[in-house]
C-alpha cells in the first residue's frame, strides 16, 4: 500500500476523532494530578512547571477548536489531501513533528536517569512526562491539518 492509503486513514472521520479522544485523555492525565494537588510538592517540583499551565490550557482550547473545524470542513480537507503538495508538506510534518517530540521526551528521560532520584519518583514522573508528550503529539496531529487548510483559505 501506499501511503495515500495511510494519510487517508489519519484524515476520516474516525482517525480525527481517535486521535482528539487521545487528545482529551492525556491533557486530563496531565492536568488532574497538578489542578488536585495529588502530588506531593517534591514530586510536582520536576515535571510541572507553572508557567505551561497557561500554556497547556491554550493549547487544549485551539486542539478543541482545530476538531471541531475539521469536522464541519472534512470534505475540504479530504480534496486538499488529493493534491501533491498537500501530501508531500502533511507527510513530513506529520512524521517528523511527533518523532522531534519524542526525541526531546527521550532526552528528558535521559537527564532524569543522571540525576539519581528515587525509582518511584523516576516512573512517575516518566509516565507524566509521556502523557504530556502524547498530548502535545496529539496537538499537532489535529492542528497541522487545520492550520494547512486555514492557509490554503487565506492565500
Amino acid at each position: 500500500m501506499d501511503f495515500s492509503y495511510y494519510l487517508a486513514q489519519y484524515l476520516s472521520q474516525s482517525g480525527i476523532n481517535l486521535i482528539t479522544f487521545i487528545f482529551v485523555i492525556s491533557f486530563f492525565v496531565w492536568e488532574i494530578p497538578r489542578t488536585f494537588r495529588m502530588l506531593e510538592k517534591e514530586w510536582m517540583k520536576g515535571i510541572y512547571s507553572e508557567a505551561g499551565r497557561a500554556v497547556d490550557a491554550f493549547i487544549f482550547v485551539v486542539g478543541i477548536a482545530a476538531f471541531f473545524f475539521l469536522q464541519s470542513n472534512l470534505k475540504s480537507v479530504a480534496r486538499l489531501a488529493k493534491t501533491p503538495i498537500f501530501d508531500i508538506v502533511l507527510a513530513i510534518s506529520a512524521i517528523a513533528l511527533p518523532v522531534i517530540l519524542m526525541v526531546v521526551f527521550a532526552g528528558r528521560i535521559f537527564s532524569r536517569i543522571d540525576s539519581n532520584k528515587e525509582m518511584t519518583q523516576f516512573f512517575g514522573h516518566t509516565i507524566l512526562d509521556l502523557v504530556h508528550t502524547t498530548f502535545q503529539i496529539s496537538f499537532v496531529l489535529l492542528a497541522l491539518p487545520s492550520g494547512i487548510l486555514l492557509l490554503n483559505y487565506f492565500l
